[in-house]
């Protein structure tokens, strides 16, 4: 819901807020937070008063906005707030901001709630109206104090647009930010959400996030909306649920993969760990009782698969590779808010020296021995024994390998790191690609060889020429993991 509760806002906008007078509760919510469930998530100056100022935004709630709105900063483009009511939000978001150089978008009528659209079934009676159709015209509140309250926190002029209007008016190709990192969508009915979740399908970074409020809460709207968007969308999409005590809510994290289509539908479910999702496989994880002590990311780019497991395992080690360079300074980044993560600049190989690399896609590429016709690059190469044995990587391990192929010439390099690992999470393909890749039974049979047998799969993705499957994640456990050995499906 916008923060605004009634037209009394427009009396007292910027009273303060009771809450205020109870500041150590607060600081007290938001560093348990931080612990238990945001451990990536840096410390903000001012980030506690604001997280006070909020009127109707839940502090947990405020504290996931904030997590999914960081875990997208190393990526370009700017931040969006669709349902800006009073700006308590919007303050709080250009705070944590406030160092880069994004811009922030600010969307809402300013005029109250619009017609509801036949989606738009009351749900909840948060006001006790009667009818959803009472509900056109409420929540008004004034542009004026969103730039006060933006002016208190010295927050640039320069730096924000605010955007007065129906959203179908004021949210057009041409008009609006060209590329968004983050968005928070408040927009309580249908259609206004059903039309910026389409807009920003169009402008989202490859690892954009968007959080939108309400999601099966007041109006019938916004669950619709969401759930058709997810329907069309869904491949590109993950779909999390937060736990019920931080509010009604959900997230949708994009996926980046160039060739994602939008024949891999991934419908919300409220039983997480049965989803064939990242999300879901962390969950499954923490059930099968498998011992690790650091995790060793090879094909980190940005660091966005780690960020996504050390929400889960904060308690853990991370050990970042990355071939590319360009990477380099959100790993820093990254390394500089949590000491439990590491990271080294090179490709992994069977042994030292250096690898070409195809360098055409930042978020992609690939390494081998001979040049490449295009993109061809030359980095420095490791082995992953000697990148464990210098940096002195505490076993046992979870290797993830998302290295498009070069598998086999990784793994040949890590004999005694394979040895100590007990999961590798590899991601497997259907289909020839040209530069000698097993397919995912002849990388079962690989494993196997090594001792190894496939433990569970996740984040499935089908081509568009065909339809056909085209590649999945694979998690392959130790031959004696206690579970190969019960018998039943129960």
């Amino acid at each position: 819901m916008p923060e605004c509760l009634s037209c009394a806002c427009l009396m007292t906008p910027l009273e303060p807020n009771t809450v205020l007078k109870y500041p150590p509760l607060v600081r007290e919510l938001h560093d348990v937070l931080r612990a238990r469930q945001f451990p990536a998530l840096p410390e903000q100056p001012g980030r506690i008063e604001l997280l006070a100022r909020l009127l109707d935004t839940s502090i947990s709630e405020a504290m996931y906005v904030v997590a999914e709105l960081h875990a997208t900063l190393s990526d370009p483009g700017d931040i969006c707030e669709f349902g800006v009511a009073q700006g308590a939000t919007s303050a709080l978001l250009a705070n944590e901001i406030r160092a880069t150089n994004k811009q922030l978008w600010l969307y809402d009528s300013f005029a109250g709630l619009p017609k509801p659209s036949p989606q738009d079934q009351l749900k909840d009676d948060i006001f006790g109206l009667g009818s959803m159709d009472r509900y056109e015209g409420q929540m008004r509140c004034d542009a004026a104090e969103v730039e006060t309250r933006l002016a208190q926190i010295g927050f640039p002029a320069a730096r924000y647009h605010v955007r007065a209007g129906l959203v179908d008016q004021t949210l057009r190709e041409g008009e609006g930010p060209a590329t968004v990192c983050f968005a928070d969508v408040d927009f309580d009915f249908y259609a206004p959400i059903a039309h910026t979740l389409a807009y920003l399908d169009r402008h989202l970074s490859p690892n954009g996030r968007i959080v939108v409020d309400d999601y099966d809460f007041f109006s019938t709207g916004a669950k619709t909306a969401v759930d058709e968007f997810l329907q069309q969308h869904g491949g590109r999409y993950e779909f999390v649920r937060p736990p019920a005590f931080a509010g009604k809510f959900c997230v949708l994290r994009r996926i980046f993969a160039p060739e994602k289509s939008d024949l891999n539908v991934r419908a919300p479910a409220e039983n997480h760990w049965q989803q064939p999702t990242l999300t879901g496989f962390l969950e499954r994880l923490g059930r099968y009782r498998i011992g690790f002590a650091t995790v060793i990311d090879v094909g980190a780019s940005n660091g966005m698969w780690t960020r996504e497991v050390i929400q889960r395992f904060p308690e853990k080690h991370y050990f970042l590779v990355e071939a590319r360079r360009e990477h380099e300074p959100a790993l820093a980044a990254f390394a500089a808010e949590n000491p439990r993560v590491r990271y080294a600049i090179c490709a992994a190989a069977d042994r030292p020296g250096e690898v070409h690399f195809h360098a055409g896609d930042l978020f992609g590429g690939l390494a081998a021995h001979a040049p490449f016709s295009e993109h061809d690059i030359v980095v420095p190469a490791r082995t992953l024994d000697e990148l464990a044995a210098t940096h002195q990587l505490k076993p046992p391990f979870l290797l993830k390998l998302d290295t498009h192929g070069f598998e086999e010439q990784i793994l040949a390099g890590a004999p005694t790191l394979l040895a100590q690992a007990s999961l590798v999470v590899i991601e497997a393909y259907n289909h020839r690609m040209g530069f000698g890749n097993l397919l995912f039974n002849e990388l079962c049979t690989f494993m196997a060889q090594r001792g190894f047998r496939s433990l569970d799969l996740f984040d499935p993705l089908y081509r568009p020429h065909d339809a056909s499957f085209w590649q999945v994640d694979f998690a392959f456990a130790r031959s004696d993991w206690h579970g190969f050995s019960h018998p039943s499906y129960l």
